[in-house]
């Protein structure tokens, strides 16, 4: 199905910009979790390995062969865990490891990325796919999006995306949080408060 869709999209209606995969977010959660999406039970860690072997070997097979490159396995918790089991599992499958990190200040992101991601890239770059601070109490200097980016630059992630959903982006902290009205007091959403960012009482 996903060589068939790439297929689809960049030969049959000329999309030119489709250079990366992945599949399911944050797949240390559950369906039963607030962001989980992937329902896979026992070793997870093996199971995504095992989809992303059989998901780059019919791309392999199929007219989009070389085109794309497989990202994984955007987790924002447990990276040692995920980083070497896809390193050990399924090292000729991917180009890049993907990582999630929220509402930590410089050197906090600075500690997890010496201690948790630099010992496990195995020679691939990392990719920080999400990013930020979402909740209303981190509103301190050392939490904001810059430090998020600096962190990285300094330590040598190649690359830092700010996870906008809304379409347009919204005045830093304002830029993610998928809550319901309850969470109003730690949350915002690009969703469900975009009339809100009219009328912003906190900004970085």
């Amino acid at each position: 199905a996903l060589a068939d869709t790439l297929e689809h999209l960049i030969l049959e209606c000329g999309y030119d910009n489709i250079k990366y995969v992945t599949f399911y977010n944050e797949p240390r959660y559950t369906v039963n979790d607030i962001t989980g999406d992937f329902a896979a039970q026992g070793d997870k860690v093996g199971y995504w390995a095992m989809m992303l072997r059989y998901a780059k070997h019919y791309v392999d097979q199929s007219k989009v062969k070389g085109m794309v490159d497989f990202w994984g396995a955007e987790e924002d918790h447990w990276w040692p865990e995920w980083m070497s089991g896809l390193n050990m599992l399924a090292p000729d499958c991917f180009t890049t490891h993907t990582i999630h990190r929220y509402n930590l200040s410089y050197n906090d992101i600075c500690k997890l990325y010496r201690e948790e991601v630099i010992p496990h890239l195995d020679g691939k770059p990392a990719i920080l796919t999400e990013y930020g601070n979402c909740r209303r109490t981190a509103m301190a200097w050392d939490t904001n999006h810059i430090n998020n980016l600096l962190a990285g630059a300094n330590l040598g992630v190649s690359g830092a995306f700010n996870w906008v959903l809304s379409g347009a982006p919204l005045v830093d902290p304002l830029n993610w949080w998928l809550s319901g009205p309850g969470d109003m007091d730690k949350s915002f959403s690009l969703w469900n408060y975009l009339p809100a960012a009219y009328n912003l009482n906190h900004t970085s």
